[in-house]
């Protein structure tokens, strides 16, 4: 069923968020993480592409780097 992979990946991906928010960090900051990780999940929705997509681009690797600057 297309759509369920990336749904269980939203999970983390939101804790990340959300743990970055109760650590105090700046509304840009939790702006660009909801950016990645929206854009992992929208992009990731589409067969094949979305696919290929989520090979290069790591939401959750980001974020944890914004969470570390």
């Amino acid at each position: 069923i297309p759509g369920i992979g990336d749904t269980l990946v939203a999970a983390p991906s939101a804790w990340i968020i959300w743990r970055g928010h109760r650590m105090g960090i700046g509304k840009r900051h939790v702006a660009r993480m909801v950016a990645n990780s929206t854009a992992d999940y929208v992009i990731g929705l589409v067969p094949v592409i979305g696919d290929l997509f989520d090979v290069g681009f790591k939401a959750n690797l980001r974020n944890v780097a914004i969470l570390r600057e």
